[in-house]
C-alpha cells in the first residue's frame, strides 16, 4: 500500500471508530471511499503469460487407458496377488521380531533373577560380617 492508502484507511478507522458522521454516510468499503474522493482505478497491469500447457499425460495412464477390461482385470489381479505375497512375507517378519522379543525378554528376567540373588548374598555377608564385630 502506498501512503494514499494508508492516509485513507486510517480515515476510515478514525472515522468508524470516533463516529465522526452517521452510519448511512459511511462508505461500505474502501474501493466506495476512493470512488468518491475521484481518485482513479488502478492502471491494469500487462496481461500475465497464459500458463504453460500441460505435459503430455504420464505413460502408465496412457497405456492402461489402451488395455482391454479383460487386460486390465488381469493386471490388478497380478498386483493383488504380490500384494498378499508382500503382505505374508511382513507378517512371518513380525512373527519372527515378535519371537526375538520373547527370547530377549526370558533372558532379561534370568538375568533380574541372577542379580537379585547375588545382591541378596552380598546384603547377607555385609550383615554377617557386622553381627560379627
Amino acid at each position: 500500500m502506498d501512503d494514499f492508502e494508508h492516509a485513507t484507511v486510517r480515515r476510515l478507522r478514525h472515522r468508524r471508530d470516533e463516529r465522526d458522521f452517521p452510519m448511512e454516510n459511511m462508505p461500505m468499503n474502501i474501493a466506495d471511499e476512493l470512488r468518491a474522493l475521484n481518485v482513479p482505478p488502478e492502471v491494469p497491469q500487462e496481461e500475465p503469460e497464459p500458463p504453460a500447457p500441460p505435459e503430455q499425460e504420464p505413460a502408465e495412464f496412457v497405456t492402461l487407458s489402451n488395455r482391454s477390461v479383460d487386460a486390465m482385470v488381469q493386471a490388478f489381479e497380478h498386483a493383488l496377488g504380490e500384494a498378499q505375497t508382500a503382505l505374508e512375507q511382513a507378517k512371518r517378519e513380525a512373527d519372527e521380531i515378535r519371537a526375538k522379543i520373547d527370547l530377549r525378554h526370558r533372558d532379561l528376567i534370568e538375568m533380574t533373577a541372577r542379580h537379585r540373588t547375588m545382591g541378596e548374598q552380598i546384603l547377607a555377608a555385609v550383615r554377617k560380617g557386622f553381627e560379627e564385630q
